[in-house]
């Protein structure tokens, strides 16, 4: 059984619910991560995490917690002053107060340019296919952010 829920939300219209605590959990796992520097073409990093989470007391799995997740960024470096990225995530099958719900994945694409030597700007999209967790029927738990455009400096001083 799931948490119930305590009511809704006036300003959202979404429920609201209160986390409890089990008795007895055990939490164990393996992370990995591997890079790989590619001279002066890029960098490549994978992360997967491999994980165990089970609620001792009613010997069964913890809720919202993903058996596998992976995630990983591959940076291009264009030129010496320009830099672009693909980065994505891989959030697996997990167990909910809904029951099991579906894996999903989501990408960004972004860059950097060198303005100055003490000036950057930056530039990307977020969950380029605007991957949506928030309808309260398809049962997860976290709600991931929909599709964004950003555009920024950053200075050294």
């Amino acid at each position: 059984e799931g948490v119930p829920s305590v009511g809704i939300d006036p300003a959202t219209g979404l429920e609201m619910y209160v986390p409890r605590n089990v008795n007895e959990a055990r939490i164990r796992g393996i992370e990995t991560t591997l890079f790989a520097n590619l001279g002066q073409t890029g960098r490549l990093t994978v992360n997967h995490t491999l994980l165990d989470a089970r609620d001792l007391s009613n010997d069964r799995d913890l809720q919202n917690r993903p058996k596998h997740s992976l995630s990983g960024q591959f940076s291009w470096y264009i030129t010496e002053k320009a830099t672009a990225f693909l980065r994505g995530k891989h959030i697996g099958e997990q167990i909910t107060s809904a029951g099991e719900i579906d894996s999903y994945s989501m990408f960004d694409l972004g860059g950097t340019y060198d303005l100055l030597d003490d000036l950057k700007i930056r530039a990307g999209v977020t969950n380029i296919a605007n991957t949506r967790t928030d309808n309260p029927d398809d049962g997860y738990s976290f709600v991931e952010r929909a599709r964004a455009v950003y555009v920024g400096f950053s200075a050294d001083l």
